[in-house]
């Protein structure tokens, strides 16, 4: 027993003490209750297994079996008589087998059983996966399982189960008529493969041109689409060289514009410094740069149409003021002639004669308005002040007091909202609101004329509106009254030149702005026009 603990016999002494000192402590309350069940005679037998302490100090499991065979007077026990064994390989090995036989339960990984007929007789958590993936009735599978009882040694095969892949083993064990399968998931493994595979095949499937070239040019791989860029030597260019020679030094991509013939491409190249290599790849921009000519040359077009209408518009306006300014003193010579016909003759003559006469004398009276409005008409854009603060309250105030014998004589009302500052030509701007609420006087209805004035901030541009309750514009005329010379009305029913609108709006056109009406047949009109904001302040 002493030797068996690595003790020499002849120094080995043990008492119930140094016995029980030398137990492992998660066994010492079990074997001490063994004993003493013994001693009370509970038991027939001791018999105990436990873990002792040897003098090395590792731990030996022990069989002790034993008997009392010697009492005194009293019936107590006095000598026991038994043996101890060392059973220690016996329990590791039980250990390890309840160790193993709780391994499949355990591994993650798939672990299944099936009989020769293919019942599944055992299948871990993990391994339940593989039969509802439909394993069994894998093709793959079912080659293999036949396969591993043919050859008598273990079979692996990739099975691809729905979406997931496995690394399947068969093994059939010696003498069994049952094969083990175990498996591993391979998923990702494969994906990153599948993954590699088309990155591996993208430069030759690529339709633009892929290249590698190392740092002194030479060409290590072109797909097909690069042939092009080698055939017209690219490598040999100086703003490619350039590019290369930069993208290697500051490790960052160049790009760089460069013509194949009638091809243009975008080349970019990528630099791998630790190979000391660029990757370079092409992208085709010919139509993008045919599109791109075509459009700066009709961008050309376009600047010199406008430059030639500026030209022949401004030949236009002079031609226009000029015609109109020499038209005023011959008209004002014939003015002047019938005028003085008319006065000297009046009553002289036939009646006949006196009223060719009057037409004579109200046709050159038409004929100088019409002039006078011409004149106004080009002078819009030739005498454009700079902008400056416009006072729209003063304005409006100034202008219907100049206004005041017209408003009386027809029994007008003009309400005006608080009207901002604006930032604009004061005489235009004064034209434009004295034209509108002028037209609202002479467009009256069988009512006094009540006109509206209100200004609405729009947030970038002021909007101004003058209401009425007059005769109205038909809707499909609300575009064309905006015209030169355009009437809706003879002159016998209500007089004037048809110039006034067209003035307004080549002032908002001057001003940036906008004009429009909206209104109905008998229903009055609104007419509106904005004025962009500048550095104004409110007023």
């Amino acid at each position: 027993y002493a030797t068996m603990l690595g003790y020499d016999p002849r120094e080995y002494s043990l008492t119930m003490d140094s016995w029980v000192e030398q137990l492992h402590p998660d066994d010492r309350e079990a074997t001490l209750a063994q004993y003493k069940a013994y001693l009370a005679g509970e038991d027939k037998e001791y018999r105990v297994e436990f873990r002792e302490r040897t003098k090395s100090g590792e731990w030996k499991w022990i069989l002790s079996v034993a008997q009392f065979v010697e009492w005194d007077e009293d019936g107590s026990p006095l000598r026991m008589l038994g043996t101890h064994t060392d059973i220690t390989e016996q329990e590791e090995t039980k250990i390890e087998l309840a160790r193993l036989a709780r391994f499949p339960e355990e591994n993650p990984n798939p672990v299944l059983r099936f009989s020769k007929e293919g019942e599944l007789l055992y299948s871990n958590q993990a391994g339940s996966r593989l039969i509802r993936l439909g394993m069994r009735e894998n093709a793959d599978f079912k080659d293999a399982f036949s396969r591993v009882f043919e050859e008598q040694s273990p079979v692996q095969v990739d099975l691809a189960l729905d979406t997931f892949f496995y690394a399947v083993t068969l093994a059939s064990l010696f003498g069994m008529d049952s094969v083990n399968v175990y498996g591993l998931d391979i998923t990702e493994r494969m994906t990153a493969r599948r993954e590699r595979n088309e990155l591996a095949r993208f430069p030759e499937e690529n339709p633009n041109p892929v290249m590698r070239l190392s740092a002194t040019g030479d060409l290590l791989y072109g797909n097909q689409a690069s042939q092009i860029l080698v055939s017209h030597g690219m490598r040999g260019r100086a703003s490619f060289r350039a590019a290369v020679s930069q993208a290697l030094e500051s490790g960052v991509p160049e790009n760089v514009e460069m013509r194949f013939g009638d091809a243009f491409y975008i080349i970019t190249v990528a630099p791998i410094s630790e190979l000391d290599v660029v990757n370079v790849y092409g992208l085709d921009i010919t139509q993008r740069q045919k599109a791109f000519e075509s459009l700066r040359a009709a961008e050309m077009r376009l600047k010199e149409t406008v430059s030639e209408l500026t030209r022949s518009n401004k030949d236009l306006e002079q031609f226009a003021y000029v015609s109109s300014h020499d038209l005023q003193e011959p008209l004002r010579m014939v003015s002047n002639y019938v005028q003085l016909v008319a006065k000297r003759y009046k009553g002289q003559l036939d009646e006949e004669a006196d009223e060719f006469i009057a037409y004579a004398v109200d046709g050159v009276r038409r004929m100088s308005e019409l002039i006078n409005g011409l004149l106004e008409y080009s002078r819009v854009q030739t005498a454009t002040r700079p902008p400056a603060p416009v006072n729209c309250n003063e304005l409006i105030k100034n202008i219907l007091h100049d206004m005041s014998n017209s408003i009386q004589s027809t029994d007008a009302t003009v309400s005006v909202d608080p009207l901002p500052v604006i930032l604009g030509d004061r005489m235009q701007i004064g034209r434009v609101f004295q034209n509108l609420i002028a037209n609202a006087i002479k467009f009256r209805g069988p009512n006094p004329p009540e006109i509206h004035v209100r200004g609405v901030d729009e947030g970038l541009f002021w909007h101004f509106q003058v209401e009425d309750n007059g005769i109205g514009v038909e809707p499909e005329y609300a575009e064309t009254i905006f015209g030169l010379f355009k009437r809706l009305h003879s002159r016998e029913k209500y007089s004037g030149t048809g110039i006034g609108l067209a003035v307004c709006r080549r002032i908002m056109d001057q001003h940036r702005g906008e004009i429009w009406t909206e209104s109905g047949v008998d229903d009055g009109s609104v007419f509106h026009f904005t004025v962009r904001k500048g550095d104004e302040t409110n007023g």
